[in-house]
């Protein structure tokens, strides 16, 4: 299964017979993952200032996109918070279906899992969104194993800082250890 976003607004799946089916029309770009074996959710939220969120179930046996609706509260928290939700990373299920993790930026622009409680059985956006990891890094691919529950992500330090490396006669050749010269709680740029 391949999601496609063309130029239009319109957001394809490409499934294993080979034919793209529009699922929304239009849709901003989207984190995306699999409930089970026939449902993919799409979770995406709207520019600021609103930050207001979206839950959709696409139904790949008949492609009807169903809508989930967010209580005013959680509507009320993203926009507080400032959350958006990242494009193209995953969605994640718990093994329940009662809650939702996702990759979201905050005001300080890093990326941090979060997480969405909800209930399958009136398609309600319940809770959240809860900030799952307070980490200086940003995260990315979340993973949950359904038989034990145990999650995997990914940490990555993309503050960019500057470095002195020392270099041999020639210019070609790193001699020893970089030196920092900027301190890596701000981004320093373009040296």
């Amino acid at each position: 299964i391949l999601f496609r976003r063309w130029p239009s607004g319109v957001t394809y799946i490409v499934g294993l017979d080979g034919g793209p089916q529009p699922v929304c029309k239009p849709c901003e770009s989207a984190a995306y993952g699999w409930r089970d074996n026939g449902h993919i959710s799409l979770l995406s939220t709207s520019p600021e200032p609103q930050f207001e969120p979206r839950l959709r179930m696409i139904d790949l046996a008949n492609a009807v996109t169903n809508e989930w609706i967010a209580s005013p509260m959680v509507v009320k928290t993203f926009r507080e918070s400032s959350v958006r939700v990242e494009e193209d990373e995953p969605v994640v299920w718990a093994p329940d279906a009662r809650a939702l993790y996702f990759i979201g930026s905050s005001v300080q622009q890093l990326a941090s899992l979060w997480k969405l409680d909800v209930n399958p059985d009136t398609r309600i956006v319940t809770g959240g969104p809860h900030m799952m990891t307070a980490m200086a890094d940003d995260i990315t691919g979340v993973s949950l194993a359904r038989a034990t529950g145990a999650m995997a992500f990914s940490v990555s330090t993309r503050v960019p800082q500057v470095r002195w490396y020392p270099l041999d006669q020639s210019g070609r050749r790193i001699t020893g250890p970089p030196v920092g010269l900027s301190s890596s709680a701000t981004q320093s740029n373009y040296p």
